[in-house]
């Protein structure tokens, strides 16, 4: 799902992304990753960004 979102983000789909991410069960870490992805899709920008855990 957070695959699935960073691609909507990508192609500037940004409420799709959000929506998706925002779905993403909390297991400890794809949460933190899905966040990441939501905040960027709210700041409206599709370009890629390296996503490490330093930038988790």
């Amino acid at each position: 799902m957070i695959q699935q979102g960073e691609l909507l983000r990508l192609l500037g789909r940004f409420d799709e992304a959000v929506a998706i991410v925002n779905a993403v069960p909390a297991d400890g870490h794809s949460e933190v990753r899905a966040v990441k992805v939501e905040n960027l899709a709210k700041s409206g920008g599709p370009q890629v960004r390296e996503s490490s855990p330093r930038t988790w």
